[in-house]
């Protein structure tokens, strides 16, 4: 999903990734989503990660704390192994490019020397257009 880069030229050093002073990083890990790998980073999304995500939500301390109730996640994991639901979600994602723009998607990732995330920054930079609207 997306472009990763972990340590190393481009996104190790504090000054590509941004780091403010005072961040103790191991390693930077940069996640990137073009216009080139948007529907790709999409399905990967949808397909492996969004099932992981909705079984983190089924243990009990998540659902308690975000008030969802086991049915709705069955509902949901159930719609992403629905035949129809992948071909039109399919369908949809052919036509992203006509609603979505990709200038710049970064999300950069610190790690100190414990394995903890000590930093995070997202860039974000966008274009949705609606190509029903009249101009």
């Amino acid at each position: 999903m997306g472009t990763f880069r972990s340590g190393g030229a481009g996104c190790g050093s504090r000054d590509s990734a941004g780091l403010p002073a005072g961040v103790d990083a191991k390693q930077v890990t940069r996640f990137q989503v073009t216009n080139d790998n948007v529907k790709e980073a999409a399905t990967i999304f949808v397909n492996n990660a969004l099932p992981n995500i909705l079984d983190i939500l089924s243990k009990e301390e998540y659902k308690n704390t975000l008030q969802i109730e086991q049915k709705q996640l069955d509902e949901a994991k159930a719609a992403l192994q629905n035949s129809e639901k992948k071909a039109e979600f399919d369908k949809e994602l052919a036509k992203l490019d006509q609603y979505l723009t990709i200038n710049q998607f970064q999300f950069n990732t610190a790690i100190n020397k414990e394995d903890f995330p000590v930093y995070q920054d997202l860039t974000l930079d966008i274009k949705v257009n609606n190509p029903t609207a009249r101009r």
